[in-house]
């Protein structure tokens, strides 16, 4: 078959990768523009991009994939099927209609719940013991088009949105090669998503990581999991007469705290235990808080933050 493979990020270069030693004829890689990144701000491409060219498989980068200028580049390319992992931009019906067996799409979730930008960290934050990979039919409407193919995975309690983009990415690739062959051979068995059991996750901006202490132990755990690496759960603290940003990379529940605990604000440090972390009042239960990272500073052990800020038990973080 002739496809077009649509992605951007890191986690989609298995993907066109399998592909390829599928032996199917990949006829162009669409992925985003090159941008700057970093401090110093270089010009960098797409993971995608770099293995295309490696592969001399034809690139396109449309700033505005719709646009009839590109919409014209692709059908001239005459694909057979498309395939969509994490590509970027939102695809209009005349796209989705180009490729003579349609476009499928690689969800990393089990649909219809989590539909949107951010199902990984969703999963996680939301407590979830399980997800999975979904393969599936794109249609106009966000993440609703029917299912061809799911494979499920237990989520592990010490998850982070970066060792589950992992996981789920070494299944999604089994289950997008198992989807191509069955198209291959017209044996595709799609089936609708039941609209009443839909969810939503929507994209992730730098405020979404907000810690809100009037939250349980175990959610704040979860949470915290969840927004790793980015945007990263933060909270505030007071140094020098103002407040300042303090990003949690790591912590442990503390599901019950001692009784003369109970009355402190959300948000107070308990106790700091040396050499080890602080502990910091939920909603129920604490959190111990052991790697975090001041504003503009380097990622650190949390005793050793307390410490260098002159931090003290009966401090309110928040």
């Amino acid at each position: 078959m002739r496809v077009i493979f649509m992605g951007t990020p890191e986690y989609a270069v298995p993907f066109l990768q399998s592909l390829i030693g599928l032996g199917e004829e990949v006829v162009g890689v669409v992925t985003m523009p090159d941008k700057p990144v970093g401090r110093k701000q270089e010009i960098q491409e797409p993971p995608v991009k770099v293995l295309a060219k490696k592969k001399n498989i034809p690139v396109f980068q449309p700033a505005k994939i719709n646009e009839t200028s590109s919409l014209e580049a692709l059908k001239n390319l005459d694909p057979d099927l498309a395939i969509v992992v994490g590509f970027g931009q939102i695809l209009s019906q005349k796209l989705l209609d180009l490729p003579k067996l349609g476009t499928i799409n690689v969800h990393f979730s089990l649909l219809p719940k989590y539909r949107g930008a951010s199902p990984i960290q969703a999963a996680i934050i939301n407590g979830e013991e399980k997800t999975g990979i979904s393969t599936m039919f794109l249609v106009k409407k966000l993440d609703s088009g029917p299912v061809l193919l799911q494979q499920e995975i237990p989520i592990d309690k010490k998850d982070t949105a970066v060792t589950l983009t992992a996981k789920l990415t070494k299944v999604g690739v089994e289950v997008l090669k198992e989807t191509v062959l069955l198209i291959r051979e017209g044996k595709v068995a799609a089936k609708p998503q039941d609209e009443a059991l839909s969810s939503y996750a929507p994209l992730l901006v730098k405020e979404s990581g907000l810690i809100d202490w009037k939250k349980s132990s175990k959610e704040l755990y979860d949470f915290i999991r969840g927004m790793y690496p980015w945007p990263g759960a933060f909270t505030f603290y007071e140094h020098g007469g103002r407040k300042h940003m303090l990003k949690i990379w790591e912590a442990e529940e503390i599901p019950r705290i001692e009784l003369d605990h109970k009355a402190a604000a959300n948000g107070t440090i308990l106790d700091v235990l040396k050499n080890h972390g602080f502990a910091v009042k939920c909603g129920q239960g604490g959190l111990l808080l052991t790697r975090v990272q001041s504003e503009g500073g380097k990622v650190m052990p949390a005793y050793n933050f307390v410490i260098g800020h002159h931090l003290k038990k009966g401090d309110r973080l928040g």
